[in-house]
C-alpha cells in the first residue's frame, strides 16, 4: 500500500519531526530505500527452492549453515539488484530533502541555481550528480556480474 504513495509527500512530516539538517535527510533517504530493499529481500528468500533447504537439513546442516550456504548465495542476485534500486531512491530522497528542507547541500544548490536561472551552474551540478550516480550504479553492477561469473564456475 505504501509503495503506491509518492514518498515525497511525507517530507514535511520528516522536517517537522526531525528538523532541518543532516538527520532529517538521512532518515528520509533510509525510509525511501527501506521498502525497496526489504521487498527485494523477501522476494529473494521466497525464491530459494525448498528442496535445497530440505536436502541441507537432511544432511545435518545447522540453521546457520542453511542460511549461509543455501539462502545467502541463492538470494544474492536479488539482494544486489535491490541495493542498486535502493541507491537510486536514496540519491533521489537526499536531493529532494536538500531541495526543500536543508540550509545547504547539492540539492539546495541545484534548487537555488534553477531559481536564479544560473544555467551553467545548474547543468554542472546535474552532470555531477548524474556522473556519481552512474558510477556507483556501475560499480554495483560490476560486483553483480563478478559474482555471477564466479557462481557459474562452481556450477
Amino acid at each position: 500500500l505504501l509503495l503506491a504513495v509518492p514518498k515525497s509527500i511525507f517530507l514535511p512530516i520528516f522536517i517537522f519531526a526531525f528538523g532541518i539538517g543532516f538527520l532529517q535527510k538521512v532518515i528520509f533517504a533510509v525510509t525511501l530505500t527501506f521498502f525497496i530493499v526489504v521487498l527485494n529481500g523477501i522476494a529473494a528468500a521466497r525464491m530459494v527452492p525448498s528442496g535445497l533447504r530440505t536436502a541441507a537439513r537432511s544432511f545435518g546442516a545447522t540453521r546457520g549453515q542453511v542460511y549461509w550456504q543455501i539462502y545467502l548465495p541463492a538470494m544474492e542476485p536479488l539482494i544486489i539488484e535491490g541495493l542498486r534500486m535502493g541507491f537510486i531512491f536514496t540519491v533521489t530522497g537526499v536531493l529532494i530533502a536538500e531541495m526543500y528542507g536543508a540550509p545547504r547541500g547539492i540539492g539546495r544548490d541545484l534548487f537555488a541555481w534553477g531559481e536564479m536561472m544560473k544555467m551553467p551552474e545548474l547543468f554542472a551540478g546535474l552532470l555531477l550528480v548524474v556522473a556519481v550516480t552512474i558510477a556507483c550504479n556501475e560499480l554495483l553492477r560490476s560486483i553483480e556480474q563478478y559474482r555471477k561469473q564466479r557462481r557459474r564456475r562452481f556450477e
